[in-house]
């Protein structure tokens, strides 16, 4: 078996995506592509039913609903088919996706009509001088930078390296490189970049687009997209009514959507009054919010010895039991990465830290030995857990190999007190994500021959620190990846890549945020029900709400996961003018180097909620979200 999903409707909108995503499909091969996905046979009868009923049916003479025959290159939408089909193998190969021509995303190309657009001032453009290698103390370089490609590790002679090694090379250009220099333009209202992160940690497609693809009388797909997302972020940029976008004089509207041309007027009206059924409209987006952001909490994987090993969907810890609701992440993100990091393993998985606790827990031992894949200790299943314990899907065809992990820890854990010693001799190097000078040591971990362990397993625990402070505390990380395979220095990189604030000296945020106000707050789909109250007041009075109501529902959803995933917890009730006010409309730069896409907010001398922007800021550079065309996002406060 496969994913298994509880409702059979899972497998009828598979059908149908499938079909209006390739009209050129028949029957017979539909029959092929569910058979590999859900394990089952339908008949061709059974599809061509299904496809008829959808006004999907190719007969002559006649266009399938919904679908521009230009566009037949267009796969379901790769949120959709991480979401309902993690386990296909047609796409495990297509996680980290390919660059794309200019950077632009992907809903953007190919352009159907060059008369939409307008010429924008020129940006400046990145420079491509790749970053001195990375050294040992010894001056030998320790790796070389994969520039074969636009995405980090993802050159074509990659493809048949172990999982581990094709994460391993570091970016061309580091962070703090990025967020000082090549700034370009100063845009307008940047801070909705806030906004933009949750829709894409969300789906790699625009959620109003999806929303509207039906209620479009004419149109291609990239274009409704295009245009849907442009709606939805008007009243970011003080536009409030239609013909205000003549006037806009700005340039953060289309930055913030990777344009470099901006959208005629006439365009934007013709889109608009393209849309009918605006009944049908509110009532499908009723339906459909709580879905797209329903949320996972916890991740169980079940051993051979039936013990369990419990991890939340943002990889901050293992847990022995209760884990803490703030980690939650969306549906379709966490499936997406058990998939790429415990199924598969293409990605190693990276934890924030082994234990919350003074000491290892039998989880972290009991990952050991599964990634180890040790006799008693294979994975069985895993399986995703809603708030209510109520499993989501479950994973049951694990492939039989060895997976690998870093784990960080700290010196106030016993086993970490053990491994160090303060006459351990540390070596310099060249940190290229944060442009610091780092010093590091290595351990070799054995865990004997045991009950648990039948053979000896050799780790490495990675000590580092800022170079030159001898005093300081060191920070630590644990990894099974073995020596001939990544370096230490590599180790850290990749590390400090997923947790970039791991070297901060501040606490962690389980213990900064209000763990009883979050426990006491709903997740998932409940916590954005308040968007969707006064569009049930409209249908009570026998309003139907406007195109503008609808639109307004989905901006507030979206400021809702921005709440409760970016933002200190004394935000999560606040109106979404409030958050505009003080967030969404801070000006700053926007720069898309060859693995990142830096986002540096400019701050007047005034600004009195700059502590709360930079926890905000510091949780979204943690949450590992790429924007469309695969780049990395992060975020600065822009020096002065």
């Amino acid at each position: 078996m496969g994913v298994t999903y509880k409702l059979k409707k899972e497998i009828v909108d598979f059908l149908v995506n499938e079909k209006k995503a390739n009209p050129q499909l028949g029957c017979r091969n539909l029959v092929n592509i569910v058979e590999q996905k859900f394990q089952i046979k339908i008949s061709k009868s059974s599809i061509n039913s299904i496809i008829k009923e959808a006004q999907l049916s190719s007969s002559v003479g006649r266009k399938p609903l919904f679908v521009d025959r230009k566009q037949s290159k267009f796969k379901i939408p790769d949120d959709k088919k991480s979401q309902l089909f993690p386990l296909s193998k047609r796409h495990e190969v297509l996680i980290v996706p390919k660059p794309l021509l200019n950077n632009a995303p992907a809903f953007l190309l190919p352009q159907t009509d060059d008369s939409l657009l307008i010429e924008l001032p020129s940006v400046k453009q990145n420079s491509q001088s790749p970053c001195p290698p990375i050294c040992d103390s010894t001056g030998r370089r320790a790796d070389s930078v994969d520039e074969t490609n636009g995405r980090l590790g993802v050159g074509k002679e990659k493809i048949n390296q172990p999982p581990h090694r094709q994460a391993s090379t570091m970016a061309a250009r580091s962070l703090d490189e990025i967020s000082k220099n090549d700034k370009g333009i100063l845009h307008d209202a940047i801070g909705c970049f806030f906004l933009k992160a949750a829709e894409w940690e969300l789906g790699k497609t625009p959620i109003l687009g999806k929303m509207l693809a039906k209620h479009i009388v004419s149109g291609s797909a990239p274009d409704i997209d295009m245009m849907s997302d442009l709606l939805l972020f008007l009243s970011m940029f003080g536009i409030n009514q239609l013909e205000e976008i003549e006037k806009y004089q700005g340039s953060g509207l289309w930055a913030i959507h990777g344009l470099k041309q901006a959208i005629e007027y006439s365009k934007i009206v013709q889109y608009i009054e393209n849309i009918n059924d605006l009944r049908n409209l509110a009532l499908r987006m009723s339906n459909e919010i709580p879905q797209i952001f329903f949320e996972g909490k916890y991740i169980k994987i079940f051993l051979e010895d039936k013990s369990e090993i419990i991890l939340d969907p943002q990889y901050k810890s293992l847990w022995k039991d209760e884990v803490q609701s703030f980690y939650s992440a969306s549906l379709q993100k966490v499936i997406l990465d058990i998939t790429k990091k415990i199924i598969t393993n293409f990605q190693s998985v990276i934890l924030h830290n082994v234990s919350e606790q003074t000491k290892f827990l039998a989880p972290f031992y009991n990952m050991v030995a599964a990634f180890e894949h040790i006799p008693g200790k294979k994975i069985v299943k895993v399986v995703l857990f809603d708030e209510n314990d109520l499993d989501i899907a479950e994973f049951t065809a694990i492939p039989i190999k060895k997976r690998f992990f870093i784990a960080g820890g700290c010196m106030r854990q016993k086993e970490i007190q053990d491994l160090y010693n303060e006459k351990l001799h540390f070596e310099p190097f060249w940190n290229n994500i944060k442009e610091k000078a780092l010093e590091f040591c290595e351990q070799e971990v054995v865990f004997k021959k045991t009950m648990l362990f039948p053979d000896e397993i050799l780790l490495r625990a990675i000590f580092f620190r800022e170079g030159g402070s001898k005093d300081s505390i060191p920070s630590v990380v644990m990894t099974n990846i073995p020596k001939v395979d990544k370096s230490a220095q590599e180790i850290i990189m990749e590390f400090l890549k997923r947790w970039p604030a791991f070297l901060d000296k501040q606490s962690t945020f389980g213990e900064i945020f209000d763990k009883n106000f979050y426990e006491n707050t709903k997740i998932g789909s409940h916590f954005y029900e308040d968007s969707l109250k006064e569009q049930g007041k409209s249908f009570l009075t026998g309003e139907i709400p406007s195109i503008w109501d609808n639109i307004h529902v989905v901006l507030c959803a979206l400021n809702r996961h921005c709440q409760r995933h970016f933002f200190p917890p004394e935000y999560s009730r606040q109106d979404i003018s409030v958050m505009k006010s003080r967030f969404y409309q801070l000006p700053g730069y926007l720069v898309r180097g060859e693995h990142f896409l830096s986002i540096s907010l400019k701050l007047s001398e005034d600004y009195v909620y700059k502590q709360d922007l930079e926890f905000a800021i510091k949780r979204l550079n943690e949450r590992e979200i790429l924007d469309p065309t695969g780049l990395r996002l992060f975020a600065f406060v822009a020096e002065r």
